[in-house]
């Protein structure tokens, strides 16, 4: 079974829209998973703070790396890629978008503020994405990319192309199919 975790500070929002698309309806029926993983419960203090100024200094907060760290590790390591939603990251392309479909599943950290810390990213062999523009919930709209190529995969091969629209080189916010 295809599965995804999905680290956030918003577990609340998930599975949001996605219950209401056909990969809604497939997560329904067992044919993938979702698991969302609350951030905020992996900080030590009674605030469950999970935002800090950047080591380097300099304007707007970062996400704390060692509740980060937490986070993830409470994520059993298996062979699934671990993916940084990050407005800074690579494209997340139709060719990655199916390639992610055909694996195992995915990890997926929803950072917020101005990122998390680099030594993080490196130690924990995060692969930095990009879906959409500033201001938008790009976690939510990638689970539904990769859960619709993942149905797509497990029912029919030749049906990812078309369900998670194909012909499109990058998918972009608000691609509808």
């Amino acid at each position: 079974m295809w599965r995804a975790s999905v680290l956030t500070i918003f577990p609340e929002m998930f599975p949001g829209p996605l219950r209401a698309s056909l990969a809604g309806k497939a997560l329904a029926a067992g044919i993938w998973s979702l698991e969302t993983l609350d951030i905020r419960a992996h900080a030590a203090d009674r605030h469950r703070t999970v935002d800090d100024t950047p080591a380097g200094g300099g304007p707007g907060m970062v996400m704390k790396a060692d509740v980060v760290a937490k986070a993830l590790d409470a994520v059993p390591r298996d062979t699934r890629p671990r993916l940084l939603m990050s407005p800074r990251g690579r494209p997340l392309t139709q060719r990655r978008v199916s390639e992610l479909a055909h694996g195992n599943g995915v990890v997926v950290l929803c950072a917020r503020f101005e990122g998390v810390d680099e030594r993080l990213i490196a130690a924990r062999g995060l692969e930095e994405v990009s879906k959409s523009k500033p201001g938008r919930f790009p976690c939510s709209s990638d689970g539904a990319a990769s859960g619709r190529c993942s149905v797509a995969a497990l029912w029919e091969s030749q049906a990812a192309g078309f369900w998670s629209c194909g012909t499109s080189p990058t998918i972009r916010a608000g691609n509808t199919c």
